[in-house]
């Protein structure tokens, strides 16, 4: 579960008295208390910038790093993947950054650079010794997680009643709110190109089995005129097509596990996120998907020799 207290008037006092009250809440397994106020930070040109850094302890609910660790100790920060890169900061895990805290400049070691797609990517995480920048707090956040046995929707509804500047929400919610569009875009792309490669499919299949089989005529009927029958015909050219396309499969299928993510993370650097990990579900990936393009492409198979080989057969000996 997540709470949100956002700024208003009396926002530092909601979060003191929230954090009293989940020490003594034993529904409570464990939780963490997050500050992310407005510092002003040095930049590569030696100007200063303004950066939202995030202080707490991020030992409970620990991240995944692209490099490097959490800050843990004090004069230690880390940095997003889009602060940290040629579009912010320019720093690597082991340099420093200028913070300016309450007017006083401290120094601070990059001890991890993570990916973050949230706040466009540009954020950044530091050991609560840095202090905080009390007139330009921008939000308290608090991470928990429920004790077995308890009810999560229950929980939330009284600590929602309690604070009505907060925002609680279950973090299945909370990602569906912040990666809702995100993912809804994807299907839709997912979507719209599983339809733009079923019509180039078929559409390729029946360009090419029209040309060889034009030029093939005289052979198909020499064939037919033996004794062979339609369905014999169009059973070679089938397997002779099938088996291309299985390669084909094959190829990619290979191909997207190896580049896909590599190509995916590439789009996707910009917002913040350079290393996307994709998800590999084998029954989608080697049966379904395959088996459905081997069908559709089949059916153009089966249509185009059909209607091809059962052209008049003493025209085209005639021909």
């Amino acid at each position: 579960m997540r709470i949100d207290l956002r700024r208003t008037d009396t926002i530092t006092e909601d979060f003191k008295k929230l954090q009293e009250e989940l020490k003594n809440d034993y529904d409570i397994e464990k939780y963490a208390a997050y500050i992310t106020c407005s510092y002003q930070v040095k930049n590569a040109e030696g100007t200063w910038d303004y950066i939202n850094i995030e202080t707490g302890d991020f030992s409970v609910f620990p991240l995944k790093y692209l490099e490097g660790r959490a800050p843990q100790g004090e004069g230690e920060i880390s940095l997003s993947y889009a602060n940290a890169s040629k579009d912010g900061l320019i720093k690597k895990v082991g340099d420093e950054v200028v913070v300016k805290v309450a007017g006083t400049e401290k120094t601070l070691k990059v001890t991890g650079i993570y990916q973050d797609i949230t706040n466009g990517g540009k954020t950044a995480k530091a050991h609560t010794s840095l202090g905080l920048n009390e007139e330009a707090v921008l939000w308290y956040i608090v991470s928990m997680d429920m004790a077995p046995g308890v009810d999560i929707r229950e929980k939330m509804d009284y600590y929602q009643n309690t604070y009505d500047s907060a925002q609680v929400n279950d973090i299945k919610e909370y990602t569906k709110q912040t990666l809702g569009n995100l993912i809804d875009q994807m299907s839709t792309i997912v979507i719209g190109g599983i339809a733009i490669a079923v019509i180039i499919a078929v559409l390729i299949t029946a360009l090419f089995l029209k040309m060889i089989l034009s030029k093939d005529m005289s052979q198909i009927a020499i064939m037919r005129s033996v004794g062979l029958t339609t369905k014999n015909v169009c059973h070679q050219y089938m397997a002779g097509t099938l088996m291309v396309l299985i390669l084909g499969i094959i190829f990619g299928v290979l191909a997207s596990n190896y580049l896909g993510e590599f190509l995916v993370s590439m789009a996707m650097s910009s917002m913040g996120a350079a290393k996307i990990e994709l998800v590999h579900v084998a029954w989608q990936t080697w049966l379904l998907c395959p088996l459905a393009l081997i069908v559709v492409v089949g059916f153009t198979i089966s249509v185009c020799c059909k209607v091809t080989v059962e052209d008049d057969l003493s025209a085209v000996l005639r021909s």
